[in-house]
């Protein structure tokens, strides 16, 4: 019993990196549509009317999705070298 127990330690941490790894690739994946919204936004922007009677605010929305879209790099650029609690790593493994 003893013997199994490295191994099954060994076997989640590489889960859990790879939960790590689809984690990030999923996030930048969000940023890249962030910048495809950002787009749209400018777009949407040039058609707009000063005469409107209700003014949309682009300028907010444009700093907005600034912000969310660096949190989100932050998040996929930072080095992660904490180790997961074993709690984390069983809802990973399913349990």
């Amino acid at each position: 019993m003893k013997f199994w127990i490295p191994i099954l330690l060994l076997l989640a941490s590489f889960q859990a990196v790879s939960a790590t790894d689809i984690e990030r690739e999923k996030l930048q994946q969000i940023a890249n549509e962030m910048d495809v919204l950002t787009q749209l936004v400018h777009e949407a922007k040039s058609y707009s009317s000063e005469t409107d009677p209700q003014i949309f605010e682009y300028q907010k929305l444009l700093w907005n999705l600034t912000e969310i879209r660096g949190a989100i790099q932050r998040h996929v650029n930072q080095q992660t070298t904490a180790p997961r609690s074993v709690k984390e790593l069983m809802v990973l493994k399913g349990q």
